[in-house]
């Protein structure tokens, strides 16, 4: 299985400097463009299966409305505008827009990441709709 991530954005100068280094200390695996460009934003959401928004202040949010419109199911924190617009995906019931988190901190991304993969690798059937 592989799974890549894109990250864009800017404004955090330690998180630049990090990820901004990493194509020399990983060439050819890794690359990395720091600054935004609305463009490749458009491109980039479109063209993923997930979107991760952990914000932990959103009073309204686009990005989890482009996604929504892309296709690309969004993952958020559960906070303003996110917690209004992405309704949290039910097993039982297979309905639901995207997955929510409420906590913020990597635990809290990452089980929900690992849990929309699964439902990605495990339930073809409701991912399709």
């Amino acid at each position: 299985m592989l799974v890549q991530f894109v990250i864009l954005g800017s404004g955090d100068k330690s998180l630049e400097y990090y990820f901004g280094g990493l194509p020399a200390r990983y060439p050819g695996r890794i690359g990395s463009f720091i600054g935004y460009n609305d463009e490749l934003a458009h491109w980039i959401e479109a063209g993923s299966d997930f979107f991760v928004m952990p914000s932990i202040f959103e009073p309204c949010g686009l990005n989890q409305m482009y996604s929504l419109r892309y296709g690309t199911l969004p993952i958020v924190r559960a906070t303003g505008g996110l917690e209004d617009t992405v309704q949290q995906y039910d097993e039982r019931s297979g309905t639901g827009t995207g997955f929510k988190f409420w906590k913020s901190g990597a635990d809290a991304i990452y089980y929900t990441v690992g849990w929309a993969v699964s439902t990605y690798f495990d339930r073809k059937i409701i991912w399709g709709r």
